[in-house]
């Protein structure tokens, strides 16, 4: 592979709509490529919401949209989706990651994966979470971090069950609510809510750092990739170690 254009696959489930999101926070040494993994209708999701989003991990298709990078050599696949590499609690990632690596030689990620490891980038041992989905799949949120020495001191949960449509204000005001005093971070998981413009103002008045979805998710592909470009959105990019 020619290191210097690293290539990134990014699985990122049917119901993904921002890829240009995801570009503004890529280094230029970077390429994105996108393919899409099937998902289920809303009504497939009840009753027992985090139980079906758990199941998702274990989806053959995964390992199948991780073989479609093949040809074009990537350094890092990483899945795209906060919710389903979660829902089954601490370790709910692995799943995720075993699915990729039967698919690819590639390092493997997902956004979950990635959230942890900004967290031990930062030294973050204690979050507050601005979450849109429903309170139990919050939870699962909470018991995956907690599996991996991150403590919850706050979180809020808006309660969507369908697609998020969130202004900027909408989403600072979630993240000023769900903040604590004990908190070293605001992490906001969803990875179809616009968070890039948001990033800077929320760390600037709130004073910490804010961690969301598409964010962690480039960061730690990018930081696989070998990349140490410390030029992107939100401080954890001032942080090379994965």
């Amino acid at each position: 592979m020619n290191m210097s254009v690293r290539r990134i696959g990014v699985i990122y489930p049917e119901n993904g709509i921002l890829e240009q999101e995801f570009e503004k926070f890529a280094p230029q040494e970077v390429t994105l490529h996108f393919t899409r993994s099937r998902w289920p209708a809303s009504e497939w999701f009840r009753p027992n919401w985090p139980d079906r989003m758990a199941s998702l991990a274990d989806d053959p298709d995964i390992a199948a949209c991780a073989k479609l990078f093949n040809q074009i050599d990537p350094a890092v696949v990483t899945f795209a989706c906060t919710s389903a590499s979660f829902a089954a609690g601490a370790g709910g990632d692995l799943a995720v990651l075993e699915n990729i690596r039967r698919g690819t030689n590639a390092k493997a990620s997902s956004t979950s994966t990635a959230y942890l490891a900004a967290c031990s980038a930062l030294g973050i041992k204690r979050v507050a979470i601005a979450s849109v989905y429903v309170e139990s799949v919050t939870r699962r949120f909470v018991d995956f971090l907690s599996g991996g020495g991150v403590e919850t001191v706050s979180h809020q949960s808006v309660g969507w069950e369908r697609q998020p449509e969130l202004t900027a204000e909408d989403v600072f005001r979630l993240a000023s609510e769900c903040d604590h005093p004990d908190a070293q971070v605001i992490l906001i998981p969803q990875t179809n809510i616009l968070t890039s413009e948001l990033i800077p103002l929320v760390e600037e008045r709130l004073g910490k750092p804010v961690l969301t979805a598409i964010q962690v998710t480039v960061w730690h592909a990018v930081r696989l990739a070998g990349s140490s470009w410390d030029g992107g959105i939100g401080r954890v990019w001032k942080e090379n170690q994965v």
